[in-house]
């Protein structure tokens, strides 16, 4: 019986010692994010050369969980769905294999992830997936509050 309550504690710590440790290899671009530029087989979609009062900025959902790439409506398309998997070559770069009813969309796109920090509690972060003359930017503002202690409660030391 004592033999059974160690080996459940050693596997335990070990677990946690996993977790604690384990660092994903996978780039994260999971969220909403705004598009800046949309270019499927060398038209582009958005922004448009004409610019209207009304023209608001497609959305883009990354979902990491069904791994897929949603965007909204743009302007003389319908939305458009895509399945990725995001893979690392030989060299530590990363690429994002996408397939789509939409036929520019499938393929392994070279994915750019710039960071640029704003102050020191925002940044903006710019996505850029590149295959041939099709091209997608979005990007996220972040902003993360400052940090606030925990208001004092009676009989807390």
């Amino acid at each position: 019986m004592k033999v059974i309550k160690v080996l459940i504690i050693i596997t335990i710590v070990v677990f946690l010692c996993f977790f604690i440790s384990f660092k994903p290899e996978r780039v994260n671009v999971e969220g909403n994010w705004s598009a800046e530029k949309i270019v499927l087989s060398g038209n582009q979609f958005y922004p448009l050369e004409k610019k209207s009062f009304y023209t608001v900025s497609p959305e883009i959902i990354i979902n990491n969980w069904t791994n897929s790439i949603h965007i909204s409506k743009i302007e003389g398309r319908q939305e458009i769905n895509a399945s990725f998997k995001i893979e690392k070559k030989y060299n530590g770069q990363s690429v994002v294999k996408l397939s789509s009813t939409e036929k520019s969309l499938n393929g392994n796109f070279n994915i750019k992830i710039d960071t640029t920090y704003i102050d020191s509690q925002s940044y903006k972060v710019r996505v850029k997936l590149e295959l041939k003359n099709t091209y997608l930017v979005f990007n996220k503002y972040i902003v993360i509050p400052p940090w606030k202690p925990e208001f004092p409660r009676k009989g807390q030391v």
